[in-house]
This record gives C-alpha cells, sequence and structure tokens, in this order.
C-alpha cells in the first residue's frame, strides 16, 4: 500500500467532514507540503496541540532557513547556473525553472511552489521539498546551456537511468 492511500485512509477513517477535509486540501495547496510537514512534525514533537501557529509562508521562517541550510550547496549552484551564468533575473528564473520541471514530470499537475513574493533561495529550499534536488540542478543546466550555448547543448548534470 503507498503512503498516498494510507493517509488517504487515515483522513477516511477520521471525523472530519467533506467541508473540513476540502479546507484541508485547499490550505496544503496554497501553502505547499512544507506547511503539512512541518505542522506533522510539531504534532509529533507535542509542540502544537491548539491554536494558531506562525505560519511558514512568511519570509525566511525558521523551516525555511533550516531547509536553505540543508540545501546550501545545491541552491548556490542553482543561482550561480541561471542568474550569474546565464543572466537571468530571479522572477524569470523561477517561471523558466518551474516551467521546464513541469513538463518533464509524468503527473498531471505536478506541485511546483509559487515563486511569488518569496526570496529565490526560499523558493528554491521549498522546491526541493517536491522535486529531487538532482532534477532541479538537471533542469537549470539544461536552461543555463540553452542560453548560454543555444537550443543543442547537452546539460552539465545529465539524470541518470535508473535500473529497474
Amino acid at each position: 500500500m503507498t503512503s498516498d492511500v494510507r493517509a488517504l485512509l487515515i483522513i477516511a477513517a477520521s471525523e472530519l467532514s467533506s467541508n473540513e477535509i476540502r479546507s484541508l486540501a485547499q490550505r496544503i495547496s496554497k501553502e505547499g507540503p512544507s506547511w503539512l510537514t512541518q505542522r506533522i512534525s510539531l504534532l509529533r514533537e507535542g509542540e502544537w496541540t491548539s491554536g494558531p501557529i506562525k505560519s511558514v509562508s512568511s519570509s525566511k521562517s525558521g523551516y525555511d532557513q533550516e531547509r536553505m541550510t540543508e540545501y546550501q550547496t545545491i541552491i548556490k549552484k542553482v543561482e550561480n547556473l541561471l542568474i550569474k551564468e546565464a543572466g537571468m533575473s530571479k522572477t524569470s528564473a523561477v517561471t523558466k525553472l518551474s516551467s521546464s520541471i513541469k513538463s518533464d514530470l509524468d503527473e498531471e499537475e505536478p506541485y511546483v511552489p509559487s515563486g511569488s513574493k518569496i526570496a529565490f533561495d526560499i523558493w528554491l529550499a521549498r522546491l526541493f521539498d517536491a522535486v529531487p534536488p538532482s532534477l532541479v540542478l538537471h533542469h537549470a543546466s539544461k536552461i543555463r546551456n540553452e542560453i548560454v550555448h543555444g537550443s543543442h547543448s547537452r546539460s552539465n548534470w545529465p539524470l541518470s537511468q535508473a535500473d529497474d
């Protein structure tokens, strides 16, 4: 049984109404997976039992700082490829990288966090919660090479094929 099926079974067994489930789904869609994982971590640690909790969507929250520290090297590589080497603005880098990743994933509508009103490095840290960092590096390198060398260049970060 997959983890998403197990999670749905837990929700189905709860006493949440359809409206409450819909509201939760909308909140997760708005805030992103990091919001959900942070709340679950706090519940498991016994630090969040009731009442409002500081939003993780505010810039440079503790959760975002932790993620940025964890992914600092990869964030710097992506920034270097897109901002410095390719000369892209951060806004265009978010747009182009989001589009490239979405077009590559098999999912019907893959989750890629919104890049609006947050710093580029925070957006990347949140992106790594949804997409493997190696995939982000692959796409960043591909975009950089298309801009610097033209559209016929090969990626410096090719994806390795998994043995099934």
